[in-house]
């Protein structure tokens, strides 16, 4: 079986990763400066506190949640574009 995977599998993993990257970043941004937090409508005041709870909680839970979507987005395209590759 070839490990490979498709290019179009390698596409999408790079946009789920950049996307909750910059999603979480923002987060972080907004809780340390305060404001309201993007596509979720939370107003936050900002402050040290509130930033290091972002960086040390939330950063990593909205990076797993990217890794997921990604998983499930990713790995049946990859099993029906591989299973096509191997028809031919």
């Amino acid at each position: 079986m070839d490990d490979e995977p498709h290019p179009v599998v390698k596409v999408i993993a790079a946009l789920t990763a950049l996307a909750s990257s910059v999603a979480a970043s923002v987060v972080t941004l907004v809780a340390f400066r305060g404001g309201t937090v993007p596509f979720v409508g939370w107003q936050m005041d900002g402050g040290a506190v509130a930033g290091m709870f972002a960086m040390t909680v939330g950063f990593p839970m909205i990076t797993m949640l990217g890794y997921w979507v990604g998983l499930l987005v990713g790995l049946p395209l990859q099993w029906l574009l591989t299973r096509r590759r191997n028809r031919r």
